[in-house]
C-alpha cells in the first residue's frame, strides 16, 4: 500500500527566536508538517506538535500490535476493543483522499 503521509520519521524542532518560543515538525523530507509561526493562519500547540511528530511512529507500532498480538490463530481477535480501536486508528491514518 502506498503510503500519502510525508515519510517518517517527523521531528520537533523547538527554539526562541523574535516570535518569543518557535516550533516546527518536519518529515524525513524536509517538508514543513506544522508549525506555530505567527503568520501562520492556525498555529499548533507544542502539545499537539509533540502529538503530530510521534504519529508515524505511533500508526507504526499499532500496524506491528495487530499483526503480531491483534488475532487468534483462527483469526479472530484476542481483544476486540483493543483490536477494534487500534484498526480503526490505522484506518483513520491511512485513508486515501
Amino acid at each position: 500500500m502506498e503510503r500519502k503521509h510525508t515519510p517518517g520519521p517527523w521531528t520537533l524542532s523547538e527554539w526562541e527566536d523574535r516570535y518569543d518560543n518557535a516550533l516546527e515538525v518536519t518529515g524525513a523530507d524536509g517538508e514543513t508538517i506544522c508549525d506555530n509561526f505567527p503568520y501562520y493562519p492556525h498555529p499548533v500547540s507544542p502539545a499537539n506538535a509533540r502529538l503530530i511528530a510521534a504519529a508515524p511512529d505511533l500508526l507504526e507500532a499499532l500496524e506491528l500490535l495487530v499483526r503480531k498480538y491483534g488475532e487468534h490463530e483462527d483469526g479472530t481477535p484476542k481483544d476486540l476493543n483493543a483490536y477494534d480501536i487500534a484498526c480503526a486508528a490505522i484506518a483513520k491514518a491511512t485513508a486515501t483522499d
